[in-house]
């Protein structure tokens, strides 16, 4: 047993001083400090400082300057200032305040669907390395369980118990599945380094995983769970949003070019002609200044040829690319969503016929094993009965994998709440 937990090392080693997580650990360092998840709430932000600032066109501009000049055949200088302020209006302002709102609405939606998307993806590799470390313990117990074998063999063949081809078998197997597993070693480490890249840990940083494969089985009824969570997809919805942003784009376009544009437009222009005269009367100031109201209306924009209409044409062709991938996304929605559950229902019924089985392997191995050591089954026998049992163990472990994967992509596909299977 000493020499078991001694192999088990070469999985940890480095890790005496390494974090422990659990799934909640994972999932909860991931959401905040995944490479992923913070470019996605740059640009979140990016698209909520458009919308908090998208009023700003209904303000009037406001400009100020002032100048002093004097003409190149007089010594006498003169001072001009002028205050302007001008608003324009056309009706798509309107609709340039809906789309930046839609716009963020959509980048909210986008961001928690990464957020999500994160979740499912630590969640499954975190399931995913157990199962691997579970699948290299049974191994390295296998491993140890070959080494007692070939010591055993070595005995019997100096006191003239077996031949040298049998003593030989035990040696060589011992020797290829000590390789083996140390290949299977380094190939866990390289996982788990990928495993920290993804939650965002500086490089280098050893975490042990804290957790097993045992799951709850739930049973559901997936017609009441498609209907009641089904048009709740982030994909679905972002599709929705996107159509809407589209359309007022449209609409946008079209209130330009049938619709006039209103200008109101302000302007003082104070000016003293005598630089040196006495500026506090009133008398030497003159004001230029003037107020202008105007509508305006590009005609040119009604043509078919103009950028405006050739821009129109291009929204709606945009818009039906649009109609069509809501389509495809809903397609593709049911055909993963009946995917998943045909998953669900199989491991679970895997599930059940494995726990007996394991039972009936152990209890297999156990016999050939007794019967190995008391010498009425050769090397082959016990190792064709040792395989089968692990066989038997990495089956439930995946059926049990399966289920949870299967069960984690469920809740992504239908952006389930926390609890809502209590």
């Amino acid at each position: 047993m000493k020499k078991l937990i001694f192999a088990m090392s070469f999985i940890f080693e480095g890790l005496l001083f390494a974090s422990t997580l659990t799934i909640d650990d994972a999932v909860s360092y991931a959401l905040q400090n995944s490479y992923t998840v913070r470019t996605a709430a740059v640009d979140l932000e990016s698209k909520g400082d458009t919308a908090n600032h998208i009023l700003n066109s209904l303000f009037p501009s406001l400009q100020a300057s002032g100048t002093i000049s004097r003409a190149t055949q007089s010594e006498s200088w003169n001072a001009m200032g002028n205050l302007s302020l001008g608003l324009n209006y056309n009706g798509s302002l309107i609709t340039d305040i809906r789309k930046a709102r839609e716009d963020y609405q959509a980048g909210q939606i986008s961001f928690d669907q990464t957020k999500r998307k994160v979740e499912r993806d630590i969640k499954k590799l975190f399931y995913a390395m157990l199962l691997s470390q579970k699948n290299l313990e049974n191994n390295l117990l296998s491993l140890e369980n070959t080494r007692e074998r070939a010591v055993l063999a070595e005995k019997s063949f100096n006191n003239g118990y077996i031949t040298r081809q049998d003593f030989l078998q035990t040696q060589v197997s011992y020797q290829n599945m000590k390789r083996d597993i140390e290949k299977e070693e380094l190939a866990f480490g390289q996982q788990m380094d990928q495993f920290v890249m993804l939650l965002g840990m500086p490089a280098g940083s050893k975490v042990i995983l804290e957790g097993d494969l045992n799951s709850k089985i739930i049973d559901f009824d997936e017609y009441e769970l498609l209907q009641k969570y089904g048009p709740t997809n982030s994909e679905y919805v972002l599709s929705g949003i996107k159509l809407d942003s589209i359309n007022q784009q449209i609409t946008g376009l079209q209130l330009k070019s049938f619709t006039p544009t209103f200008s109101l437009n302000y302007s003082m222009k104070p000016t003293i002609n005598d630089f040196n005269s006495n500026w506090f009367n009133a008398s030497n100031w003159t004001d230029t200044g003037n107020l202008n109201f105007t509508v305006a209306w590009d005609l040119s924009a009604l043509f078919p040829w103009s950028n405006n209409r050739i821009q129109y044409r291009s929204l709606q062709r945009e818009k039906a690319k649009l109609e069509i991938a809501r389509e495809e996304i809903t397609s593709q929605l049911w055909t993963e969503i009946k995917k998943t559950m045909d998953n669900i229902s199989s491991a679970k019924a895997a599930i059940a016929a494995s726990e007996s089985l394991i039972n009936q392997a152990q209890q297999a191995y156990n016999l050939t094993e007794e019967s190995y050591r008391n010498g009425r089954s050769d090397f082959l026998t016990v190792k064709d009965s040792e395989a089968q049992l692990n066989k038997t163990k990495l089956a439930y472990q995946s059926d049990l994998y399966t289920y949870i994967s299967s069960m984690i992509d469920l809740e992504y596909l239908l952006a389930l709440p926390e609890n809502w299977a209590e």
